[in-house]
């Protein structure tokens, strides 16, 4: 099992920043699928009790303590990142009509965008990390709201929907069910 995680770590390590992005991507994805799966056919076959039967209790524990960290940190990130892509849309907006500086412009333009990236990505992460301890502990999403405010969660479970709808979901389709011919890779490069 070990030599498992280190073959996986050096997968997404290795490579050019692309080729890590795109790992790290098709990675994801995989995990909401197989998240997903789990999930609904528990309704009828119950596979949360055969994956909890197949992990040790120590195992169980040590993953939902990771998780538990994973999650509160993208949240805080999902917080930070807002807040962030909050302020730089407004300077931006006044930059952009009253300032002829176009450096500082861009900068606040690009920070926008990468603040907004990493809000849609930690999104993405809150909440692989929210149906992850769900599979390991039905009272995982119970706990995690009850530590932020009523408001708080019902925003970012809104905004989890939406990113999962718009992005996640659409990049589980492109990469596992759309048939893609070796013209339509040739034609996106």
């Amino acid at each position: 099992m070990g030599s498992f995680f280190v073959k996986m770590f050096e997968m997404l390590l290795e490579g050019n920043k692309e080729k890590r992005q795109s790992t790290l991507f098709h990675l994801k994805s995989f995990v909401f699928l197989c998240l997903i799966l789990v999930l609904f056919t528990s309704r009828v076959w119950n596979i949360q009790g055969c994956i909890r039967s197949l992990v040790s209790k120590q195992m169980q524990s040590l993953i939902l303590d990771i998780v538990r960290i994973g999650v509160h940190l993208f949240t805080s990130l999902v917080i930070i990142a807002f807040v962030i892509f909050i302020i730089s849309a407004i300077i931006y907006e006044i930059l952009d009509k009253k300032s002829n500086n176009i450096e500082r412009i861009d900068y606040f333009h690009r920070l926008r965008i990468g603040s907004s990236f990493r809000f849609s990505s930690s999104l993405e992460n809150v909440l692989i990390f929210l149906m992850t301890g769900y599979v390991f502990d039905n009272n995982f999403v119970s706990e995690y709201i009850s530590i932020y405010s009523q408001y708080l969660w019902i925003c970012i479970f809104i905004a989890c929907g939406i990113e999962f709808v718009s992005s996640s979901l659409i990049g589980i389709l492109n990469r596992f069910f759309v048939f893609w011919t070796s013209s339509d890779i040739k034609d996106k490069e």
